[in-house]
This record gives C-alpha cells, structure tokens and sequence, in this order.
C-alpha cells in the first residue's frame, strides 16, 4: 500500500535530521514528564487527604458546624449528641470516633508526628481489616496498631512488628507533660498523609489518657442507617435534630468536602496545576522548536513542492503528521518513566502514586493540544511564505 504524499514527507523529513532531533524531543518529553509528576502528585494528594474518610466504616458522618477538614484539629462535638442521633428516625447505630494530632517518640528515640484515632473496641468505626482483626486486643490500656505504611520515624518500630518482635512507642501529647507509653500490638494498612507522618488506632480510652482529652469530647459521630431508609432523609432528620450544633454529611459527600478543600481552600492544588501550566509551556516551546528544526531543513523543498501547484492543505497534513510521529515517539517514554518517577517517590513518601488510564488519557489531551498549538504556530511561516522567498 503506497502512503500518501503528506505521509511520506513527514517520515523523510523526521529520518532525515535523525540525531539531530534528538535533544529537542528529549526537552519535549521532559515536559510531559513533568506534567505527569504534578498530576501524579495532586491525585496523591487528594487520595491522602480522603484516605482516613474513605476508611470510615459509616453512612453519615456528624461534625461540629465549624469543622473544615481532618488534617487539622478540629471542634470537638459533646458526646450527648450522640444520644439525639441515635433516636432519630432511620438511624441504626451512632459511634463516637476520637481524632488527634501527636508527636511521637520511637524505639530508635527519634521524633515523627502521628494522627492517633481512638475508636471504641466494641464499635470499630473504622473499615480496615488490620484494625478490625485487632479490636479486641485494644480494650487492654495502653495499646495500639499502626500504620504499615508510616514514613521513615515509624520504620523500625513497623520493621520490629512484621518480623513478630515486641514494639512501643511514646505519645507526647500536648496536654500531658510526661509522654504515654503504648504498646504495638499490630499492623493496618492505611497511607500517611502529606503532613502526617503516620497512624495509630487505639482505643478511645487509650487516647483520652494519652492526649488528655475529656470523656465528653469526641471528634466524629458515626452514622449507619437502618435498612430500608435513604441516607439523604436520615441526614434532613438528624439536621432538624440537631439543629445548629452540628452538620451532617453522607459518607460520599464527606468525602468530597475533605478534597474540596485542598482544591479551593489551600494553595497546594492551585500549585500543581500551576506546575501543568509551566510543563506544556515548556513542551509547546520544544515542540515548536522541533518543527521549527524539520520545517527550516527542508525549505527549498517545500518551495518546489509550492511552485508545482500543491495547496497549503498538503502541508498541513504534513506538519499535523509529523507532530503525531513526534507523540508516537515521545509519548510511551514519558508514561514509563512517569512509573519510574511515581514508584521511587511512593517508596520515599509512602503516599501513593498511581497512574491510571485516566491520567495517561489527560496527558495525552493536554500533550495533543500542546502539539495543535505548535503546529498552528509553524503553519503560519509556511502559509505566509512565497516559494521565492522560500529558496532564499
């Protein structure tokens, strides 16, 4: 089968200048590289900000009307509130979730900071098996679990548990001068966040001892809804109940408050997209300059071909085609090394980084219309030109 013309130019031109073009696609890939790492990063950090919510073993999630997020402390709610909502139509259970914000002392005697949940043993409220398995054992004072995917304070302690060896750590709450001992009775699997370096879960009791927190206090109230009842109309319950003392989310909506935030309310997400930006700047100027490169190398010809007679659509055709090959080439570089990138930075964050098909998809729209804009932009030298001016 004979390729058309268009086709055929492109591919001359393309083997043509070979090595020559080699640093300017490597710029270009470097470019969407980039754009993968920050994207890569964003979903990361979205997927860690949601983590604990995700976790929630809940329909409806009670919080104090003032609450913004659950990476920061947060307004206790009185635990009476739990009592109206347990009464309110619809509603099956209501368990109290106890969040704090501790530094922790390790075997090693280095500093991490830890997010300590405290559930009661006899309600886990949350669904993550490790912490299921080991509910029972946490109603004994002074013990916890913790996250197997801590960052580096926790890795000796974490090390010590999966290899069935003894471990402790000390909570250095800001209510108690003298720091708790707690003993590690096992491992969950949950993620650190982007300023928390790791998980504990205890009991609830645990927790109030080691953060000196009173009993009345808790953090979360944690709803299921009986069979039968749409979450929606036990939640317009229970804020009639409640009143203004507190807001109701469903499980669902609770979770896109918590990412909501990080895009709107902070300048993390606003960061990473201008990150996007700064990389398809900088493929657009790459790519630009490749065509540039190919375009400028075969004038003269491109001046016969004019003066044969030949419209400006087969040209067109030609420079689309070559920016398409310049995708082809390029483009499957980029997503391994994208793999590369996420699973080295996963192992020294421990967030985690994946890359799904609807990344890849996003960078490939962002990198083809990167590619739309450069083509425009090298069409105009040639549409303007005249095969004369074109040999000179």
């Amino acid at each position: 089968m004979t390729l058309p013309l268009s086709t055929r130019l492109a591919l001359r031109q393309i083997a043509f200048l070979g090595p020559r073009l080699v640093g300017p696609l490597a710029g270009f890939g470097v470019a969407i590289v980039l754009v993968f790492t920050q994207i890569g990063f964003e979903n990361a950090l979205y997927a860690s900000a949601t983590g604990l919510a995700r976790a929630l073993a809940a329909d409806l999630v009670i919080v104090n009307r003032r609450f913004a997020t659950l990476a920061f402390p947060q307004p206790w709610l009185d635990r009476t509130i739990l009592l109206e909502a347990g009464s309110v139509t619809g509603v099956a259970t209501a368990t109290p979730l106890q969040l704090a914000t501790l530094q922790v002392v390790t075997d090693s005697g280095g500093m991490a900071s830890a997010s300590a949940i405290g559930i009661d043993p006899d309600a886990p409220a949350l669904d993550i098996p490790g912490v299921i398995t080991a509910a029972g054992r946490l109603r004994i004072v002074g013990t916890a679990v913790i996250d197997s995917r801590s960052r580096e304070g926790y890795r000796t302690v974490v090390a010590a548990l999966a290899g069935g060896a003894p471990a402790a750590v000390v909570l250095a709450g800001p209510n108690r001068p003298i720091g708790t001992r707690v003993d590690l009775i096992g491992l969950f699997t949950l993620g650190p966040t982007f300023f928390i370096d790791g998980t504990l879960v205890m009991s609830d009791f645990t927790l109030r001892r080691a953060h000196g927190t009173p009993a009345a206090r808790i953090t979360l109230g944690l709803v299921t809804v009986a069979p039968g009842f749409e979450p929606r109309t036990v939640v317009a319950n229970l804020a009639r109940r409640l009143g203004e003392d507190a807001r109701v989310f469903t499980k669902e909506s609770f979770i896109e408050h918590e990412t909501r935030y990080y895009r709107v309310n902070t300048p993390i997400g606003i960061i990473f997209r201008i990150g996007v930006i700064v990389g398809l700047v900088i493929g657009a100027v790459f790519v630009g300059q490749t065509l540039a490169t190919i375009i400028e190398a075969s004038l003269p010809e491109y001046a016969v071909l004019k003066a044969l007679g030949h419209e400006d659509g087969l040209f067109r055709r030609t420079v689309a085609q070559i920016a398409l090959v310049i995708t082809v080439l390029v483009f499957p570089v980029t997503v391994a090394a994208a793999l590369a990138i996420y699973a080295l930075a996963g192992d020294l964050t421990g967030l985690e980084l994946t890359l799904d098909a609807q990344a890849v998809l996003t960078v490939l729209a962002l990198t083809l219309a990167t590619m739309a804009v450069a083509v425009l932009a090298t069409l105009r030298r040639l549409r303007r030109a005249d095969p004369l001016d074109l040999f000179a």
